[in-house]
């Protein structure tokens, strides 16, 4: 593509470098690595709307990653499981009608609203929350969304994510979390760490679609423990 450089006073050819740039995000210096539009010839910059915009989402999601904030999509997630569109989980949660929408687009939500979504990722957290709390949803839309946790709560296969994760990463496996040297091989320590590294971002709902998947499901009967001979078997890459 050929853009007119002033520094060269022609058109010239561009090409896409990477170099390392710093962003202002909510007061702290966040540095990311940012692909940009220069003059193959002199390496003057040039504005590039769409390699800006992404670099800007990569600070942004550094930014989430540090602070433990949900990303867009997630805060999507939660709201499609429910069957909700932005305006009526705005509704909901007694947020502007706005709020989601610019947090679905990119914009950073504070910690308090983020505690509050995470906390409503469980289906059994916004059962509490329909029925302790007052609500702006009327009682027609109350009961729909209640058959909708209900039946999340039923499902097998998002009680069978749960359950897994739960197990793996809710608790320390002893006092200070680490594994007492020569209960595990050293094989055995590496795969864990595959599998922590791999499933550590997954919520309830992200592991209800994956397990049934793996062999270990799909070769257990309903209500049976999946034996723990399966796990040589999980898809870590």
């Amino acid at each position: 593509m050929k853009k007119y450089c002033e520094e060269c006073g022609r058109e010239v050819e561009t090409k896409i470098i990477t170099q390392n740039e710093v962003y202002d995000v909510c007061g702290e210096k966040i540095e990311v690595e940012a692909q940009v539009l220069v003059c193959a010839e002199c390496g003057e910059d040039f504005y590039s709307e769409e390699l800006d915009n992404a670099t800007l989402i990569r600070a942004y999601n550094e930014y989430r990653r540090r602070h433990k904030l949900l990303l867009p999509e997630e805060i999507k997630k939660i709201r499609e499981q429910y069957g909700l569109n932005q305006r009526g989980f705005a509704k909901l949660l007694n947020w502007g009608d706005k709020t989601i929408c610019r947090y679905e687009n990119g914009s950073i939500q504070d910690k308090a609203h983020n505690s509050l979504l995470l906390f409503l990722r469980e289906p059994e957290n916004m059962r509490t929350y329909l029925t302790e709390n007052e609500i702006s949803l009327d009682e027609k839309q109350k009961s729909r969304l209640l058959e909708i946790v209900e039946k999340l709560e039923q499902d097998n296969e998002y009680r069978v994510g749960r359950q897994f994760f739960d197990l793996i990463f809710s608790k320390d496996p002893c006092e200070g979390g680490e594994v007492p040297e020569g209960i595990l091989s050293e094989d055995e320590i590496v795969i864990l760490e595959r599998i922590y590294q791999k499933f550590k971002a997954f919520h309830s709902l992200d592991m209800s679609n994956y397990f049934p998947k793996e062999n270990g499901y799909k070769s257990t009967n309903q209500g049976e423990i999946i034996s723990y001979s399966h796990a040589k078997d999980i898809q870590l890459n």
